[in-house]
């Protein structure tokens, strides 16, 4: 309700909808953390969850939840991320980010994307990764060759990565190590729309 209050839908002709966009789309969040089918969000986690509300039948949840446009979903990820990230305290006043690998210290899969490195580089950032030739040719990317030279100059760093590993681990073992999808689309949307598994995005994890 709050979300809904705050990003609110522009106003649209026609029939007003009969259940309002917060009790869908808290009936979409319930399916995903469940797991379950819709007849098993419609006549089981629902009314557990929801027992004084009224809910729509289960057509028409069906077709509510499919008809949520990708924006829509995007904006709702996004809000429920920054209610997560207000409720941490703050342990340092320095600002920091953290990725799936160091500071900027990659995993193997940074060694190979060449893009990413370079957009990393024009962000500020410097990465140090694990980069290693190919079968049948050397490394041709100047990101990928930057990225080894940092990787031999600075061999403490890149042995540092297991104080950040600890910490994905700690939250896997916490929270679970993957948030289940039972549609394609459902995990596009979550992993921001790249339709891949990625190590590096959280909701495919």
């Amino acid at each position: 309700q709050r979300f809904c209050q705050l990003h609110p839908l522009p106003k649209t002709r026609g029939r007003p909808r009969l259940y309002p966009e917060a009790l869908i789309l808290t009936l979409a969040l319930l399916q995903v953390r469940n797991n379950a089918s819709w007849r098993q969000l419609r006549y089981a986690c629902a009314p557990e969850a929801l027992p004084t509300h009224a809910l729509p039948a289960l057509g028409t949840l069906v077709y509510r939840i499919q008809t949520i446009p990708d924006e829509r979903w995007h904006q709702l990820l996004a809000w429920l991320a920054q209610q997560g990230m207000a409720l941490e305290e703050a342990t340092t006043d320095t600002p920091y980010a953290m990725v799936d690998g160091t500071l900027l210290v990659g995993d193997g899969l940074y060694g190979h994307r060449a893009q990413l490195l370079e957009a990393l580089e024009q962000a500020g950032w410097l990465p140090v990764a694990r980069v290693s030739e190919g079968v049948c040719h050397g490394v041709r990317s100047l990101s990928r060759l930057r990225a080894r030279a940092r990787a031999q100059a600075h061999p403490d760093v890149l042995r540092g990565r297991y104080r950040i590993e600890q910490v994905f681990g700690s939250v896997k073992g916490a929270y679970g190590s993957y948030v289940g999808s039972r549609s394609l689309r459902g995990l596009v949307v979550g992993c921001g729309g790249c339709g891949c598994c990625g190590t590096w995005w959280v909701w495919c994890r």
